[in-house]
């Protein structure tokens, strides 16, 4: 299983996705974590259920999101800010992808409280979560 996460290390407000999955892959290490560039060709061709990790700006506790539509639209401060809202809708009208499940980590906070918080995500919406259930469920942590 490969789980993709995004984040530039040299930006501060871009960086909690990569400190997060630092420490989520000593918690699972049989799970593939893969820093992905979405400047280039990131996506396992055979991969059908993509799940991402990624920062994301205004949160309090990790969250999950699988649908594009739950993202506003704001002025790109990176690079894959741009790319990723453009390219994850056309992979799944393309048919490249199915579905996607993406573990949204606050930009600012305690890196270990959100790997915790994440780690139950991947629990309940990954690991058991069944081949023909295609839906994905919000769980705030306690």
């Amino acid at each position: 299983m490969i789980i993709y996460y995004f984040g530039n290390s040299s930006l501060s407000c871009d960086s909690s996705a990569i400190k997060v999955c630092q420490i989520l892959k000593k918690m699972f290490p049989f799970i593939d974590f893969r820093h992905a560039d979405p400047t280039d060709e990131w996506l396992e061709s055979a991969q059908k259920n993509v799940v991402i990790i990624d920062t994301v700006a205004g949160l309090n506790h990790a969250t999950t999101y699988c649908d594009m539509k739950d993202f506003i639209r704001t002025k790109s401060t990176t690079v894959h800010d741009y790319d990723l809202s453009i390219e994850l809708p056309l992979l799944i009208k393309t048919g490249k992808i199915q579905s996607i499940l993406i573990i949204a980590i606050p930009e600012k906070g305690n890196s270990k409280e959100f790997a915790n918080q994440a780690a139950s995500l991947i629990r309940t919406n990954v690991l058991l979560k069944s081949e023909t259930h295609n839906s994905c469920k919000d769980h705030t942590p306690e």
